[in-house]
């Protein structure tokens, strides 16, 4: 469950990367209303077919053809990925400037805007949870953001992702040590 939280949350704050504030919330908006559609859900947690036909469609675009209600409620597993992912990504957004902070002392040579979308996201959501949720081990974080990368961004990414959370965690550590 926390893991497809995880993927919607990423979802979201892709979605809403590089919009202005005021605009964030109607994205926002959208972004679940879509979501809420029983066939979306079932069809970003289907199990993916081994080896898919290169003309099939992809489970995810036939959910969006299909005409439903959207009143219609998705199972609790759903809903528990959503809420866990409506907190994560209100969580980045209150401290986006202190996590993107973090991501630029990590990231010496990458300014923030020249990282890809999906990166940026990823590395997000990696450095809230190591430095604003205590109940997530630091290994958890990194390995759960590198496994998330492994399916949303390119090959040259998970090694990317390893060494700025990496980092981010290390200099998190070593500033708690200071202050003890």
């Amino acid at each position: 469950m926390r893991r497809q939280g995880r993927e919607l949350a990423l979802m979201a704050l892709y979605a809403i990367d590089g919009l202005p504030s005021f605009e964030r919330e109607q994205a926002l908006l959208r972004f679940w209303q879509l979501f809420s559609l029983p066939s979306v859900w079932e069809a970003m947690f289907a199990t993916p077919q081994r080896n898919p036909h290169p003309l099939d469609q992809p489970a995810m675009w036939k959910a969006f053809d299909q005409e439903e209600d959207a009143s219609t409620m998705p199972p609790t597993q759903f809903r528990a990925a959503k809420q866990f992912a409506m907190s994560q990504l209100a969580g980045v957004l209150e401290n986006l400037t202190e996590i993107d902070t973090a991501i630029r002392k990590a990231s010496r040579s990458w300014p923030l805007h020249r990282m890809p979308q999906v990166d940026r996201s990823i590395l997000r959501q990696g450095v809230y949870e190591l430095l604003f949720c205590p109940d997530v081990p630091p290994a958890a974080a990194i390995n759960e953001a590198i496994e998330i990368s492994k399916s949303y961004a390119d090959r040259q990414s998970r090694s990317f992702v390893n060494g700025i959370l990496d980092r981010v965690y290390q200099n998190s550590s070593s500033s708690q040590s200071k202050s003890s």
